[in-house]
């Protein structure tokens, strides 16, 4: 997908997304995942692609964590995702 650099509106646009299917909360291909979060990390938002990527654990100071791993354009940061 060559979605490198492009706003979230511009995402959605370009993935086919219109009417109530385009809006960040949205779930057009059920996958449990917001187009928010598959604009964030970098997956289809009309074909169901789970994320994260890796879900797992680690011990940090005694204390149990998560961890994620996935995939995310490196410019999304610019376009206010932290």
């Amino acid at each position: 997908m060559p979605f490198a650099g492009l706003t979230f509106d511009a995402w959605a646009a370009a993935s086919g997304l219109t009417g109530a299917n385009a809006l960040p909360e949205a779930d057009p291909d059920g996958d449990g995942q917001t187009n928010f979060a598959e604009y964030v990390f970098h997956s289809s938002p009309t074909a169901s692609s789970p994320a994260p990527q890796d879900v797992g654990t680690v011990t940090i100071g005694g204390q149990q964590r998560v961890t994620l791993r996935y995939r995310r354009w490196a410019d999304r940061e610019a376009a206010g995702v932290v």
